[in-house]
């Protein structure tokens, strides 16, 4: 679907299985202002950047919408390029091309309270992009790294954990009063991540009193919630 328009509202839809031949496997927004709230994109695939929405040249909102196994060359969820966008309590799980959120060509996005849990990789910012990243969950990434910058960008990290990112946990750019813990997810085998009660996510649990990452308490204390499985396994739960 293309979106040019300077206020589309859309909520509670579900893209599923959609897929295009160029970039935003199911949205491609330029240069309008529209809301996307509450939106599932479901192994949604671009052949070449953003399997699920390509955001250029806007300052849409993207808030409460979940990424399930999207996949493009980069940028599994989202790609913006020559765009500010506001990404807030999102969560992509999975996916198929690093990283999972791209930053491209002169992008400011603001990117608080999300989720990425077992994507290729977690935010990359490129071509003199400047993301700010505040509450934030980077988290099991099977490829590559959580947060990386290239090609004179930098980011702006706070409050987030990064943990157990394929290659390194470590965060670039201006960086200031984060984690590098186990976020302890309630059942990552079967895509549950919200918390254990006792997760440093939760703002009883950290010294700032603050929420991180999308998703709230979702089951009673563990020690170590990670179970091992089966890629196959995971994507059949979701064909």
């Amino acid at each position: 679907m293309y979106l040019e328009t300077t206020a589309l509202f859309l909520s509670g839809c579900e893209f599923s299985a959609c897929s295009t031949d160029a970039s935003g496997g199911a949205l491609s927004v330029w240069h309008g202002l529209p809301s996307i709230v509450e939106c599932d994109f479901v192994m949604c695939e671009a052949a070449w950047l953003g399997g699920a929405i390509d955001c250029r040249f806007s300052p849409c909102t993207i808030d409460r919408c979940t990424f399930y196994e999207c996949e493009a060359v980069s940028g599994c969820a989202i790609i913006c390029a020559n765009a500010s966008p506001s990404i807030t309590r999102c969560t992509v799980m999975g996916g198929v091309g690093v990283p999972a959120i791209r930053c491209h060509n002169l992008s400011q996005p603001t990117i608080e309270y999300v989720t990425i849990a077992r994507a290729p990789s977690g935010i990359y910012a490129d071509s003199n992009s400047y993301p700010t990243i505040r509450n934030t969950v980077v988290a099991f990434s099977t490829d590559y790294r959580g947060f990386y910058c290239d090609g004179l960008s930098t980011m702006d990290v706070t409050h987030c954990v990064s943990y157990g990112n394929a290659d390194s946990d470590s965060l670039p750019g201006t960086h200031y009063d984060n984690l590098f813990v186990d976020p302890l997810f309630c059942g990552m085998a079967y895509y549950d991540f919200s918390h254990c009660a006792n997760s440093v996510c939760l703002p009883g649990n950290n010294g700032w009193g603050e929420s991180i990452g999308a998703l709230e308490q979702g089951c009673d204390a563990c020690g170590s919630p990670v179970e091992r499985t089966s890629w196959s396994a995971i994507k059949a739960m979701y064909r």
